[in-house]
């Protein structure tokens, strides 16, 4: 049922920050020279948003990452170049 799966032993439904880590997951794991990610941060916690950006620190050296975001913070931790859009 892709994304309406019902999951663990009370069959219960994945949250929208648990839904976007598995959604990062599988952009990371299958290899590409870009990742393209739009708000992938905006769902997340304090401690999965470390989390991430420590996972797209990794995979930006063998590829080219394309972040699209609103929290400014997160993408000046990480970027090499931010282009910003009014």
């Amino acid at each position: 049922n892709g994304v309406d799966s019902l999951m663990g032993q009370l069959d219960l439904r994945v949250s929208g920050g648990h839904r976007q880590l598995i959604g990062l997951a599988r952009a990371l794991y299958h290899p590409s020279d870009l990742l393209l990610l739009d708000e992938v941060t905006n769902a997340l916690d304090h401690h999965a948003l470390d989390f991430v950006m420590s996972q797209i620190l990794k995979v930006k050296k063998d590829r080219l990452v394309l972040l699209v975001s609103h929290n400014a913070d997160a993408l000046m931790k990480m970027a090499d170049h931010v282009l910003e859009i009014k």
